[in-house]
């Protein structure tokens, strides 16, 4: 009964995900408004995972083996170091419809991320559905941290990721110092957010924030393509409403990849639900190695204009993955 019940609204999502999310703007929220930004120091703080040829995080690099460049400009490293920089991570949890059956086994994966943070790192968790909860604020107390997963984190309908990226980026990381990044668990697909993917994606750059998600699209589409994509499936007649739902979810997550690897994080898509905590522990092994570059950009120009950043390496067979720039609105950026 609970597959029917989640083809039909997953149906539903595709139909409303076509319409929403695109009318009713935030104040102040346009792609291109910079004023909310704030720079705390003259320095660049950023964060660089290597991978190996394998997608294996790359450890035992000497800053020798790390080019930075600004705007075509190489830049002059003044620090370089691993893990030792405290990490404010905000932990996105999906609640919509598509999680009635994964609930048990998001709570157990997201709790074990919570235990690979350290001491000095800060957590907050927030839920959304057809609204965006804080239910949790920082702290770095894991039994606070459990208790909020365990007790606050409860189901809803709709989803609103748009708005719960934008409003991580804008209300919780915008005003922290230091190392940012947000974990997001979603099915991919937003349907009733008020701002666009392209708002909550600038919002993340504003603030300085990396995002990860782990995608249950992949999963989704695969649970839908083999229960209503055959002629005599779960529901007959139902294979060409299928394939569209199946397409919609990896074109979703296509997009929402895109915008992990610009913020420098990336995406995780486990097939099935006992892999959660798996792509959680992968996510906290990679920001516990990421290497922290700093450095004082070239130009001193405070002209608001977006800075590339590229980052190369002089070892072969390696893969640099970092936030694609920042804005200039102040001496530097976090």
């Amino acid at each position: 009964m609970w597959r029917k019940g989640l083809g039909i609204v997953l149906f539903l999502s595709i139909a409303a995900y076509g319409q929403s999310g695109r009318r009713v703007d935030f104040e102040a929220a346009g792609e291109e408004d910079t004023t909310v930004v704030k720079v705390k120091t003259s320095e660049v703080l950023l964060g660089v995972t290597v991978k190996n040829q394998y997608g294996r995080p790359a450890t035992g690099l000497s800053q020798q083996d790390f080019i930075v460049i600004e705007d075509g400009q190489r830049q002059q490293i003044t620090s370089f170091n691993v893990r030792e920089v405290p990490i404010n991570v905000v932990l996105l949890l999906d609640a919509s419809s598509s999680m009635f059956g994964k609930m048990r086994q998001v709570r157990m994966a997201a709790i074990k991320f919570i235990e690979q943070m350290r001491a000095q790192d800060k957590v907050a968790i927030v839920q959304f559905a057809e609204k965006v909860e804080l239910i949790q604020d920082w702290t770095s107390n894991r039994a606070d941290l459990r208790h909020a997963v365990n007790w606050r984190y409860r189901p809803g309908e709709t989803t609103n990721l748009w708005d719960a990226l934008y409003l991580a980026s804008e209300e919780l990381l915008s005003n922290v110092e230091g190392r940012k990044a947000i974990v997001v668990l979603t099915d991919c697909l937003d349907t009733t957010s008020k701002v666009t993917q392209q708002q909550a994606y600038w919002a993340a750059i504003r603030a300085g924030a990396s995002i990860y998600v782990i995608s249950e699209a992949s999963a989704l589409a695969s649970d839908v393509r083999r229960n209503y994509g055959g002629t005599a499936g779960t529901l007959a007649g139902t294979r060409m409403s299928a394939e569209a739902i199946a397409a919609q979810l990896l074109a979703a997550e296509r997009s929402l990849e895109e915008m992990a690897n610009r913020t420098g994080g990336g995406l995780f898509a486990p097939v099935d639900p006992t892999q959660l905590e798996q792509a959680y522990l992968q996510i906290a092994e990679e920001l516990k190695t990421q290497y922290l570059i700093t450095y004082i950009p070239s130009s001193d120009r405070i002209d608001g204009k977006f800075r590339t950043i590229k980052v190369l390496l002089t070892r072969p067979g390696l893969t640099a993955i970092h936030k694609e720039g920042y804005f200039a609105v102040g001496r530097g950026s976090g």
